[in-house]
C-alpha cells in the first residue's frame, strides 16, 4: 500500500470511530476502492484482509 492509501485507510478509521453508520462507513470503503460493492476486498487490498482475520481470531 502506498502512503495514500494508508492516509486514506486511517481517515476512515476516523471516521468510524465517529460514530458513522455502517452504511455511510461501507460507501466509503467502496469509494476509496477497498471494497468492492459485494463488501469484499479489492485485488489490491488482498493483504488487508489477511490481517483483519488474522488480528480478530
Amino acid at each position: 500500500m502506498s502512503n495514500k492509501d494508508l492516509k486514506e485507510l486511517q481517515e476512515l478509521a476516523e471516521d468510524l470511530k465517529n460514530e458513522v453508520t455502517v452504511k455511510i462507513a461501507m460507501e466509503s470503503l467502496i469509494s476509496a476502492g477497498i471494497l468492492n460493492s459485494e463488501g469484499e476486498h479489492t485485488d489490491n487490498y488482498e493483504s488487508l484482509e489477511e490481517i483483519i482475520v488474522n488480528d480478530s481470531e
